[in-house]
């Protein structure tokens, strides 16, 4: 029998470079929910996920923030079950709320930056479009 240790990860909502307007229909929607949130700032974009989203074993890289920080609206989610995440999204939705890149902490890319986190989505979005574009 292979024993199962759960973690229990912390729920987070990590928030960045959001218009003022946005942030804040975003923070009162986090707030009716009891969801913390964090601001995340553009020198904070070399740091890990696991970090920003205070799980244990990661530390502060104590580095400079990386020069060419993404400066496009994000918003990374951590520590959510499935329904929770749907039902904020679709609340977000809802009071208008557009934030382009959007993603979910997960075991393989805690350890990444932020600011790579934000260079794949990036990435993965350009990819999407294309895909579109061909097929029309």
């Amino acid at each position: 029998m292979k024993a199962r240790i759960h973690i229990e990860e912390k729920r987070l909502v990590m928030l960045y470079a959001l218009e003022e307007e946005k942030l804040a229909k975003t923070l009162k929607l986090l707030k009716a929910r009891e969801l913390p949130a964090r601001k995340v700032l553009p020198e904070q974009a070399g740091e890990t996920l696991g970090y920003l989203a205070g799980y244990a074993g990661f530390e502060a890289s104590g580095g400079p923030a990386p020069s060419d920080a993404p400066r496009e609206e994000c918003m990374v989610l951590a520590g959510l079950e499935e329904r929770e995440l749907h039902s904020f999204l679709d609340d977000l939705r809802r009071a208008g709320v557009e934030i382009p890149l959007k993603a979910v902490v997960t075991g393989p890319n805690r350890g990444w930056t932020f600011a790579r986190l934000m260079g794949e989505l990036q990435k993965e979005r350009e990819a999407i479009s294309r895909m579109t574009k061909k097929e029309k």
